[in-house]
Formats: structure tokens, C-alpha cells, sequence
């Protein structure tokens, strides 16, 4: 199972200090998130500036990247964080205005577009989408501050995807500790994103290592 360790960082320095530590945690041709809040749909507001991103990445050769766009200006990000670098954009389903844009610049930029569901949306509302993205995040926790408790309803959400676009890319994110990572992968998860169970860890390394094994 593929894993996404996340980078969410409160200033310039912080993000540079977690990406540079992710370096010596994710192995070669691995994957860093980034979350980027705006402190209006995202309560939290926090670095996003692509530009410090790119300047960072040179220090990091062969790292993937995705950003996981939780604002209402999403569609001014977009474009910096693609030519950046960023491989997958993840864009909120419930402030999603123009997918046919989105499908655009993925295609331009040769990244992937996911949509991010988050717990209020019902699955019934992602039928339209499932022939235009083939990608979807589930959020299995409100969108908001790293370190909270997995909602269990995220497991339905993710079966019901999986059933509904077989071969999709699903990425399960919130909450992800062994457990519930065994879990979301058995749901039909393919990717899952960690946050505080690796960066609060007594040895990172190790425990990114325990959850890329499962």
C-alpha cells in the first residue's frame, strides 16, 4: 500500500524543516502530501506557497508530491502548485465548480486530479463525477487539525467507491494508524495518508515503515 506522509505546516520554516525530515523517512520515488487550508472552509490556515515548495524540492530529487487543496480559491492554486511539481491535486468535492478545468490542466500538466470526499457528503452525490475522475480521496475525519479520531463511516464511503469505479485510484486519509489503515485497505483503499502517527513517533522512520508494510 502506497503511503503519503503529510507535511501540514503552520509557516515557511516549519514546512521546510518537515519536508527536509520526510527525506531521511520516505523512501526513494515515495510520496509526500501537503495540506493547504485557508482558514475559511478549512478552519485552519496554513502554509501553501508553491513557490517555497519548489525551491525545497530541489534538495529532494525523486520524491513525489500531492497537494490536497482544502480552500475556496482552489482554482488560483491550482496552476503554481503543477508547475511546482505536484503530481496529484486534490480538490474538495464540495466546492467543486468546473471539473472539465480540472480534467484540462491535468492532462496538460500530466498530473492526476482526486476528489476529496469529505464525511458530510453522502455517496450518492459522487455518481456525476465517477466518469470524469479517476481518483477520489476519502476524508475519514473532518477537515480541520491533524491528530483526530477516525470516523468509522469513512469505511462504507470507500466500499462504495471501490464498487462503483473498480479501477480507481482511492486514497484514504485521517486517522491512519495500523488499524484502521488494515481496515481502509480491506474497503478498497490503495493509498493512505499519515500524519500524526508517524510525526509524533518516538522513531518516524520506523513507524512509516510499519504502515508502508501493510
Amino acid at each position: 500500500m502506497q503511503i503519503a506522509l503529510s507535511i501540514n505546516a503552520a509557516d515557511s520554516g516549519e514546512a521546510r524543516d518537515l519536508l527536509l525530515r520526510a527525506r531521511d523517512i520516505v523512501p526513494p520515488l515515495g510520496w509526500i502530501h501537503i495540506d493547504v487550508g485557508d482558514g475559511a472552509y478549512n478552519p485552519v490556515a496554513n502554509w501553501g506557497d508553491a513557490s517555497e515548495f519548489a525551491a525545497t524540492m530541489k534538495d529532494m530529487p525523486g520524491m513525489n508530491a500531492e497537494v490536497h487543496l482544502m480552500a475556496e480559491d482552489y482554482e488560483e492554486r491550482i496552476v503554481p502548485w503543477l508547475e511546482a511539481g505536484a503530481k496529484r491535486v486534490i480538490v474538495q468535492a464540495d466546492l467543486l465548480r468546473d471539473a472539465e478545468y480540472l480534467m484540462e490542466l491535468g492532462e496538460k500538466y500530466g498530473a492526476t486530479m482526486m476528489l476529496s470526499v469529505p464525511p458530510h457528503i453522502p455517496v450518492s452525490d459522487l455518481a456525476p463525477y465517477y466518469g470524469k475522475f479517476g481518483a477520489f480521496q476519502i476524508l475519514c475525519v473532518t477537515p480541520g487539525t491533524s491528530g483526530q479520531a477516525f470516523q468509522e463511516g469513512a469505511l462504507a464511503t470507500i466500499a462504495a467507491v471501490r464498487a462503483a469505479v473498480p479501477d480507481a485510484i482511492i486514497e484514504a486519509d485521517g486517522g491512519m494508524a495500523p488499524d484502521t489503515l488494515r481496515r481502509a485497505k480491506a474497503a478498497g483503499a490503495d493509498i493512505a495518508v499519515s500524519s500524526s502517527y508517524v510525526w509524533k513517533a518516538v522513531d518516524p522512520k520506523r513507524a512509516y515503515a510499519e504502515l508502508l508494510s501493510i
